[in-house]
């Protein structure tokens, strides 16, 4: 059954599943079910963290049948558990020792289950929508334990996050520390990011830190806290762009380019940039609301006009010249070994100056 951590602590199941790709995310998921289910951390005699690719499953059940010595509960973690189970088929395991166990688990033990794997991919969401009957035939038909685990047990998915919703993540995790960041932060955020959660998740603590008692994040504060000044950054090389200005964003360029390589960085926000534009110039068309278009191309409303303005001044032709040439500009980057800052000032100017 798909449950929320909290429902899990509160639930005590004696069996619990974590898997997917978002490893950090398992992590801080497990982390926080060993701090309520085993908060003295001093007695190690009733905690055991076992490695799939290093036991087996009679060393499982051992573990969990031992009464706990000096705890409630005796807690027992498999890590990689996609390594204990690699080409296992379910009739093989029908009457193992550990299935013997899955069907009537100790009541003084929880054994936590946890695997890096994509099997099971969408399986939490696609319970809960339209094709629940596809995923509840993936759960007859995975194989053992997982069929046990999925059918009878908590369990939760942590599905790999693309880049729209690292940036929801990112304004997410913000929250929980009581704090709001601006759609634009976000974005720079992720895209001055390795994209691993884990390292966003340690600049989001750097700034946390940095903005004290403020309730808003913003450009500066991102800008500040990742040794970007302003004037520097993606951002700006895109109003820059936007508004057809080709010496500043030359000079934008350059200072990026200075003291580290940004040009896949530059490339990439580039093109959502366009592809943004290209989309509100189709919308308006339709509608003046720039509220409206403001959420359909998901972006805050007070940025909205660093949209509307370029979506003006750009015709349909160099908007889609300007997505064209920054597809040639791509690929020539990845394939050749030629003076990338040449590459891209002649990108700059062939969105520029199209006609």
């Amino acid at each position: 059954m798909l449950k929320s951590i909290d429902e899990i602590i509160r639930g005590k199941s004696p069996v619990i599943f974590l898997f997917g790709q978002e490893e950090f995310l398992i992590g801080e998921a497990l982390e926080k079910l060993i701090n309520n289910f085993f908060p003295d951390k001093k007695n190690s005699y009733d905690f055991d963290l076992l490695d799939g690719g290093e036991i087996d499953e009679r060393a499982i059940v051992e573990r969990c049948s031992s009464f706990p010595m000096m705890s409630e509960k005796r807690i027992v973690v498999v890590k990689n558990t996609e390594k204990l189970f690699t080409g296992r088929s379910k009739k093989a395991d029908k009457n193992s020792s550990l299935a013997k166990y899955l069907d009537s688990p100790s009541d003084f033990s929880i054994l936590i289950f946890v695997a890096y794997i994509d099997n099971f991919s969408g399986i939490g969401a696609g319970l809960a929508g339209k094709n629940k009957a596809k995923f509840e035939k993936m759960i007859e038909q995975a194989k053992f334990p997982y069929n046990i685990l999925l059918k009878n047990y908590d369990w939760i998915e942590f599905p790999k996050l693309y880049d729209n919703q690292i940036i929801i993540w990112i304004k997410e995790r913000f929250k929980i520390y009581g704090k709001q960041i601006s759609q634009e932060a976000a974005n720079l955020l992720f895209a001055l990011s390795s994209g691993e959660l884990r390292d966003i998740a340690n600049e989001i603590e750097k700034i946390y830190l940095f903005v004290g008692e403020s309730k808003e994040i913003t450009l500066d504060d991102i800008s500040k806290v990742t040794g970007n000044r302003r004037t520097n950054n993606v951002f700006e090389l895109q109003r820059a762009i936007g508004t057809k200005n080709i010496t500043l964003a030359n000079e934008i360029l350059f200072n990026m380019l200075a003291n580290e390589r940004q040009e896949m960085l530059i490339i990439t926000m580039l093109t959502r940039y366009f592809i943004a534009i290209w989309k509100v110039q189709e919308l308006l068309n339709k509608t003046k609301d720039t509220k409206e278009i403001a959420d359909a191309i998901g972006v805050n409303s007070y940025f909205i006009k660093d949209y509307i303005e370029p979506a003006k001044i750009y015709s349909n032709k160099a908007t889609e010249n300007a997505i064209i040439s920054l597809c040639e500009a791509d690929f020539e980057l990845k394939s050749s070994g030629g003076n990338n800052i040449l590459t891209l000032q002649n990108l700059i100017e062939k969105i520029i100056n199209y006609n």
